[in-house]
């Protein structure tokens, strides 16, 4: 049995495929071989509190051929490489003393709880072997069902797992591939599609970050983490449309295009500009949809309106400009362009160049500085950018304010980014974070009014009668009414934060700070 030293690594790339999909990729080379499927059935366990689920780990029994195998998962710095602790089991139950040889079965012990069934799934393979210049990789074909309880779910995806080799040559296979077809990269497991049918609620994006990395391999983490929330969440948009897709894809763009801005010294290479620049595309098309969603739920209040037949007809208006502004979104998300941002930002955060860089001796040190150095630079940089232009708020205009407001938004995902790169200090954290929440609420409500007046006649267009306009006028009225409170809570925010302290150490002084974040 495999220790937690000795654990093997496997290198796998999923793919979600859609009708067609497999019949178009059979025009590559790797798939040219004669293969027939069979079928196997997964069934994970856990605790009934998700005890593995939440420390990292998986636990299945697959049988497949008359044989059972155990399997432990867990999951490691990278997104495609694993840790897998494996052993063959006499039935579909799990083997106690092949699970307490794994670091999973400490997690075991610390609960006490049993293992349970979590969900079922039950798979249709195809296997193939592609071999090119001593590089072994399988691919599967899967035709999957996932059932937790009385609930079901079917889905196909394509997996390539590098058997032997170098990891550029499955990157290399899963490009040409895409060239055939634009394949959705898929970081949901079969196991997590099990607990989300199941009913566990969703894990949070949180970069695993830690005191022992370097800036490199705390960038990386920060990166997956982002990309981890973009797709899983462009995913639930495109099966069903609704504000929570829209609006959680977008932020998991914001937030990566934070990441390359306070990386940038480290990582900015001419794909990771370009990769930087599709992610802006892909935020500004799902904007207009976002926008109207806060619109209707935040300004438009059909019942304060003086002519209730003017409300109506504003409702409709607006709701047919949801549908369009949610059609773009729906056929960005579905878009070849993408798909391959998905893919090509996977990859070159895996492969990328900025990590080799071979003219750059100053960047390499710097790719090597200890993640917590480089992290109280960042915060603290952020944090004197705040302080200073948040100097006379009760006088800035709305412009001023609005920039504020995005250094407030780049210092809390910095803060979240780095949460863990220092040891100790978790009540701190949580309590200048906090503060920098209610400060960004507040000034974030201020914008929303400024934003008001424009917003209220794009969701309108041109040509309006004037009843429609006089209605809107109402609507931002009734916003600005409310400003001085707003002011007063973001003025009371500021000076609350200021007072907060550092959850980081704070960087000798003699270092230049850079606070252009």
């Amino acid at each position: 049995m495999a220790d937690e030293a000795q654990a093997p690594v496997e290198i796998e790339l999923k793919f979600e495929l859609a009708a067609g999909q497999t019949r178009r990729l059979a025009r590559h080379p790797a798939m040219a071989a004669v293969a027939r499927p069979h079928r196997m059935t997964t069934t994970y366990f856990d605790t009934p509190s998700f005890a593995l689920r939440q420390a990292g780990f998986s636990l299945r029994v697959r049988r497949v051929r008359g044989r059972f195998v155990q399997t432990v998962k867990r999951d490691r710095e990278g997104l495609f490489d694993r840790d897998e602790w494996e052993s063959v089991t006499p039935a579909l139950r799990v083997d106690m003393v092949a699970m307490d040889a794994t670091p999973a079965g400490k997690v075991l012990a610390k609960t006490g709880e049993p293992l349970v069934p979590v969900a079922a799934i039950v798979t249709s393979r195809t296997i193939r072997h592609f071999l090119q210049n001593d590089n072994l990789i399988e691919i599967a074909v899967d035709r999957c069902e996932v059932r937790a309880g009385e609930a079901r779910l079917r889905f196909s995806e394509l997996e390539l797992e590098l058997k032997h080799g170098t990891s550029s040559a499955i990157f290399d296979l899963a490009k040409s591939l895409f060239a055939i077809t634009p394949l959705r990269i898929g970081l949901t497991s079969k196991g997590q599609r099990g607990y989300h049918l199941a009913g566990a609620s969703a894990l949070p994006f949180d970069p695993a970050v830690h005191p022992e990395m370097d800036a490199a391999q705390a960038f990386a983490a920060v990166a997956r983490a982002c990309l981890e929330q973009i797709v899983s969440h462009a995913a639930a948009f495109r099966a069903d449309p609704a504000p929570e897709g829209i609006h959680q894809t977008r932020v998991g763009l914001r937030r990566l295009r934070t990441a390359f801005r306070l990386f940038e010294g480290l990582v900015d290479d001419y794909e990771g500009r370009r990769l930087n620049a599709e992610a802006e595309w892909a935020a500004g098309e799902l904007g207009p949809a976002r926008n109207l969603d806060v619109f209707l739920d935040d300004v438009f209040a059909p019942e304060v309106l003086s002519d209730p037949g003017v409300a109506k007809r504003y409702g409709e208006r607006l709701q047919a400009a949801r549908t369009v502004a949610y059609a773009r979104a729906q056929a960005a998300l579905t878009s070849a362009r993408f798909a391959s941002l998905a893919l090509d930002l996977a990859l070159w955060i895996e492969d990328g160049t900025w990590r080799h860089p071979r003219d750059d001796a100053e960047r390499a040190v710097l790719l090597r500085r200890p993640v917590g150095d480089f992290a109280a630079e960042v915060l603290e940089g952020l944090r004197r950018a705040v302080r200073k232009r948040g100097r006379n708020l009760e006088t800035l205009n709305a412009d001023d304010r609005h920039r504020l407001r995005i250094r407030c938004k780049r210092l809390r995902y910095a803060s979240e980014f780095f949460a863990h790169a220092f040891p100790g200090g978790r009540k701190k954290r949580e309590a200048f974070v906090s503060t920098l929440k209610d400060l960004q609420n507040a000034l974030g409500l201020l914008n929303d009014m400024a934003q008001a007046q424009a917003s209220a006649a794009e969701t309108l267009g041109k040509g309006v009668p004037k009843d429609l306009i006089f209605a809107a006028g109402e609507l931002v009225g009734r916003l600005r009414a409310r400003q001085g409170k707003n002011l007063e809570k973001s003025v009371a925010g500021y000076k609350a934060l200021l007072k907060s302290e550092r959850f980081w150490p704070k960087p000798n002084e003699a270092e230049p700070l850079n606070e252009g974040f």
